[in-house]
C-alpha cells in the first residue's frame, strides 16, 4: 500500500516588470476585448466573382489554410507589427478590428473571406505555442460557409503571457516538472536537487524572452560581460557550486552582477548589467495545487488570525503631501509604516515620541515644505475572519488621522508642518563604494554611485504636533499619542523586537518541509518561523472587488487604499460560517503565517530559496538605479528576503515582514507582478564569503556583515542606534524602548546584537 502524502501546496495548501516583455503603441486606444462581432461585419470584397461549381467552392472550403490569408488589425498599431510578433490573445482582444485579405490569387477571382472570431480555448497554451484557430467565412455568388483555419508562427510567449503582461492562466506550467519528479521534488528532494532542477527549465523559458532569442551561443549573453573561453565558464562554475552560488550562464541571462577578467586571464571586477532589469517569471511550487493561480500575490481586506490582527494595530497607510513653491501644486506619496520604537519617560505619562519604520523612498517625501501628514490604522474593535471594506468606507474598522496646518484664511500657501523628521536613512551604509568591486571600466562610471538599502526611520513628536496645533483630535499630546498609536507603548506584550540570527545565518529556522507525509499534521510547522505581512497598497484595480456586487467600492477604488497581508486568497469572503455548518478552514490553517518564495530569478544562494544579495542580483529595479531626495544616485545592497504569497500593488510599500513571536525581519520594498513575490531588505545580515568567486584582496566582494538597528556590522558605517547618538549627544538621559540603557555609547547597545566576528 502507497503511503498517503498531503502537499502543503505549496505555501501552506506580484515599480513592477512583467516576465514577458510586451510592447504598445503609443497614441491608439485599445478597442473594447468584450465588444461581439458585428454580424453583418463584411471585409474587402470582390463584387464580381465568377460562377465555380459547389464542389470547387468545397473544395477550396477544405483547402483553404492560413497561407492563403492574411489579417489585418484595422485602425490598431498591431497592423504594423509583423506575423511572428503578434501574439494568439492579440486576436480575441481585438477581433472585433480584424479584416482577413485572400494572398492566393487562384482564389481572389472566385470567393471572398470575412473573419469572424477567435477560437482559443486556452489562453496560456496558445500564447506558449505561438498558435490559435479562427473561424472565416468563405463565400461566392451562390453560398457561404464557416471554415475554422489553424494560425501558426506567432510569437510564443513564456508562461502564456499577454500583451499587457498579465498571464491568463497557470503561469508557471512550463517550468513545472512532471511524473514522478513532482513527488520526489516535494518529499525527497534536498534543495539543492530542488534548484537544478527548477533552474534548468526557467533558464529554458529565459533563453525564449525577445531580449534572448538571437543569442549567439558561442558569443556575449550580455554587452556588458565579455566573451569567456569554455575553460573559464568550467573554471567559474566548479568555484561557483562550492560558494552555493549559480553556473555562469544561468547567472548571466539573470541579469546578476557578474566576474570579468582581463586579456592574460586575470580578475577584473565585478560587472553591473547596464541594461533593463531583466524580467522575471513565478515559482511552480509557490502557486502548486492553489485553486486560483491569478491571484498568488495576496489577501485583501481580511484578518485569519490574532497574529495578523497584532501586525495590523501597528502598521499605518501613510500620505505625505508636499506644495510645490512655485506651482503652489500639492503631490502626495503613499506608502507603508509601522511602530518601532517609543522615547521612554519616567514621569508615568504615555510617551509622546514615537519612531516609524518605512522605504527610504516612501521617506525620502518628507521635506522641508511638507504641509500635511495623514495616517490609517486599524481599529482594535475590528475582528478577525471578516472581510473589512476599502480604507475610507469602513470607519468602524480604520480611523485616519492627519496632521496639518489648521487653515482660518484663504491664503494658497499651506505651513510645513513640523514634529515629523527622518532620523535614519539606508544611503551610504557601508564602509564600502559599489565601485570598489567593479571591473575598471566600470569604476569611473559609478564612482558617484553610493550603496543603499531602502529603509528609513522617521521620528513624530506628537507633543510638537500638539503643541503647534497640526491636529485636534485629543486634549493633550499624551492622549493623541496614545490614540493613534492603539495605545502600543502601554502593552508591553506586544512590543516588537528583532530577529538575532538572520535566515542566511541560520537557513533551518525558515527551510519549512513542503508536504505532509502519513500521520503527520500541521503541527510540524510549530519549530518553524512564520512570516506575517501587512501593507496598504492602493485599492485602484484589485482583483478581489467584483463587478456589479462591489461596484460601490469600485467607482472610488482609485482614493483608497486595502488592507493586504501575505495569505491565501481563498480566505477571501469565506472565513465567516453560517450557523450550524462546518467552517472551510481548520483553526490549525488559519492559525498559520507565510513562508519565503521559492523564485529562483532573484535567488541568489542555491540551496536557499528566498533569499537574495540584492548587490549581486537585484542592484536595480525597472530600467534604473534609484535617485534619492539628495539627488544622487544609488545602488542596491545588502541582503533581501522573497516573501511568498506577497506582491501587492503600489502604496504597500515599507510593509514589515515578522515572525510569529513579533520579531522584524525585514522591509518589504518592491513587488513583481509576473514573479508573484517581491523585494524585503533584511535588517540584520551576518555577511557570506563567496570563497573567492568575486574577487581577492582588496576588491574581494563578499555579502557584507551590518545590522540596520543596532550597529556594530564591520562593514556598516551607520545604524538607528548612531542616529540616535548623533541626534540625542546632549541628552544623555535619551532612552527608548530599544535602547532602555540609553544610546550615548556603543556599550549600551544589547548585547545579543552585537557581532563578535
Amino acid at each position: 500500500m502507497k503511503k498517503k502524502k498531503i502537499l502543503i501546496g505549496l505555501g501552506f495548501a506580484t515599480s513592477v516588470l512583467p516576465f514577458v516583455a510586451s510592447s504598445c503603441g503609443s497614441g491608439t486606444s485599445k478597442n473594447n476585448p468584450n465588444k461581439k462581432p458585428e454580424a453583418n461585419k463584411t471585409e474587402i470584397s470582390n463584387n464580381n466573382l465568377n460562377n465555380i461549381s459547389e464542389d470547387e467552392f468545397k473544395k477550396i472550403v477544405n483547402s483553404i489554410n492560413e497561407n492563403d490569408l492574411d489579417f489585418k488589425f484595422d485602425g490598431s498599431f498591431l497592423n504594423n507589427i509583423p506575423k511572428h510578433k503578434l501574439i494568439a490573445t492579440d486576436f480575441s482582444e481585438y477581433e472585433t478590428s480584424i479584416s482577413a485579405v485572400l494572398k492566393n490569387k487562384d482564389y481572389k477571382d472566385k470567393i471572398n473571406v470575412r473573419f469572424v472570431k477567435a477560437v482559443i480555448t486556452s489562453e496560456f497554451v496558445s500564447n506558449s505555442k505561438g498558435e490559435l484557430e479562427v473561424v472565416v467565412e468563405v463565400s461566392n455568388k451562390e453560398r457561404k460557409e464557416l471554415v475554422r483555419i489553424k494560425v501558426t508562427g506567432l510569437e510564443q510567449r513564456p508562461y502564456g503571457a499577454k500583451r499587457n503582461g498579465s498571464i491568463p492562466t497557470d503561469p508557471s506550467a512550463s517550468v513545472r516538472p512532471t511524473g514522478s519528479q513532482e513527488s520526489d521534488y516535494v518529499y525527497n528532494y534536498d534543495q539543492k536537487q530542488r534548484y537544478d532542477l527548477d533552474n534548468k527549465t526557467y533558464i529554458e523559458a529565459l533563453k525564449k524572452q525577445p531580449q534572448y532569442q538571437n543569442l549567439d551561443p558561442n558569443g556575449k549573453i550580455r554587452n556588458d560581460l565579455e566573451e569567456l573561453s569554455a575553460e573559464q565558464i568550467k573554471k567559474f562554475d566548479e568555484e561557483a557550486k562550492k560558494a552555493g552560488f549559480s553556473d555562469y550562464v544561468s547567472a548571466a541571462l539573470k541579469g546578476f552582477t557578474l566576474p570579468t577578467y582581463k586579456s592574460d586571464g586575470s580578475y577584473d571586477g565585478l560587472s553591473l548589467n547596464e541594461g533593463a532589469e531583466v524580467v522575471k517569471g513565478p515559482s511552480w511550487i509557490d502557486g502548486f495545487k492553489r485553486p486560483n493561480q491569478f491571484k498568488l500575490k495576496g489577501l485583501a481586506r481580511t484578518l485569519p488570525n490574532e497574529m495578523y490582527k497584532k501586525a495590523a494595530l501597528q502598521t499605518f497607510q501613510i500620505k505625505i503631501t508636499n506644495q510645490d513653491s512655485t506651482t503652489k501644486q500639492f503631490d502626495s506619496e503613499s506608502g507603508t509604516t509601522w511602530i518601532m520604537d517609543f522615547e521612554k519617560r519616567n514621569d508615568g505619562k504615555y510617551p509622546t515620541k514615537f519612531y516609524f519604520g518605512t522605504n527610504l523612498h516612501v521617506a525620502d517625501a518628507l521635506k522641508s515644505n511638507t504641509t500635511g501628514v495623514s495616517m490609517l490604522r486599524l481599529n482594535p474593535s475590528a475582528g478577525i475572519k471578516t472581510t473589512f471594506k476599502l480604507s475610507e468606507l469602513d470607519e468602524k474598522v480604520f480611523t485616519r488621522f492627519t496632521f496639518s496646518e489648521i487653515k482660518t484664511t484663504n491664503k494658497k500657501e499651506s505651513e510645513p508642518i513640523t514634529g515629523i523628521k527622518t532620523v535614519f536613512n539606508g544611503r551610504d551604509f557601508l564602509n564600502s563604494k559599489p565601485s570598489d568591486f567593479l571591473k575598471d571600466s566600470q569604476k569611473s562610471q559609478f564612482s558617484n554611485h553610493e550603496e543603499f538599502i531602502d529603509f528609513a526611520v522617521f521620528e513624530i513628536d506628537f507633543k510638537e504636533l500638539y503643541d503647534k496645533g497640526f491636529n485636534k483630535d485629543a486634549s493633550s499630546a499624551e492622549e493623541l499619542a496614545k490614540l493613534v498609536t492603539n495605545g502600543y507603548a502601554d502593552n508591553k506584550n506586544d512590543h516588537i523586537s528583532f530577529l538575532k540570527k538572520s535566515y542566511l545565518s541560520d537557513y533551518s529556522k525558515i527551510n519549512v518541509p513542503l508536504g505532509l507525509k502519513n500521520g503527520e499534521t500541521l503541527s510540524i510547522l510549530d519549530p518553524y518561523d512564520q512570516l506575517f505581512i501587512v501593507g496598504y497598497p492602493t485599492s485602484f484595480n484589485e482583483a478581489y472587488l467584483k463587478k456589479y456586487v462591489d461596484d460601490h467600492q469600485r467607482d472610488v477604488s482609485l482614493y483608497n487604499y486595502s488592507l493586504w497581508i501575505n495569505s491565501r486568497s481563498e480566505y477571501y469572503d469565506s472565513l465567516i460560517s453560517q450557523e450550524g455548518a462546518q467552517p472551510q478552514f481548520s483553526e490549525e490553517r488559519l492559525k498559520l503565517g507565510e513562508f519565503l518564495s521559492y523564485q529562483i530569478g532573484y535567488r541568489t544562494f542555491t540551496d536557499k530559496p528566498g533569499l537574495v544579495d540584492s548587490f549581486i542580483s537585484a542592484p536595480k529595479s525597472g530600467n534604473s538605479f534609484y535617485k534619492s531626495a539628495d539627488n544622487k544616485t544609488y545602488i542596491n545592497a545588502g541582503l533581501s528576503y522573497l516573501p511568498k504569497y506577497y506582491a501587492p500593488a503600489g502604496g504597500a510599500s515599507g510593509s514589515s515582514v515578522r515572525n510569529q513571536r513579533n520579531e522584524l525581519i525585514a522591509v518589504y520594498y518592491v513587488s513583481n507582478d509576473s514573479a508573484n513575490t517581491g523585494l524585503a531588505a533584511a535588517f540584520r545580515s551576518e555577511g557570506y564569503d563567496y570563497k573567492g568567486l568575486f574577487g581577492t584582496g582588496n576588491n574581494k566582494y563578499y555579502l557584507p556583515q551590518y545590522d540596520l538597528i543596532y550597529g556594530t556590522g564591520k562593514d556598516q558605517k551607520k545604524s538607528y542606534f548612531s542616529a540616535l547618538k548623533e541626534l540625542y549627544k546632549n541628552n544623555s538621559n535619551f532612552k527608548t524602548n530599544l535602547f532602555q540603557n540609553g544610546v550615548d555609547s556603543d556599550d549600551k547597545i544589547p548585547s545579543e546584537y552585537k557581532f563578535t566576528n
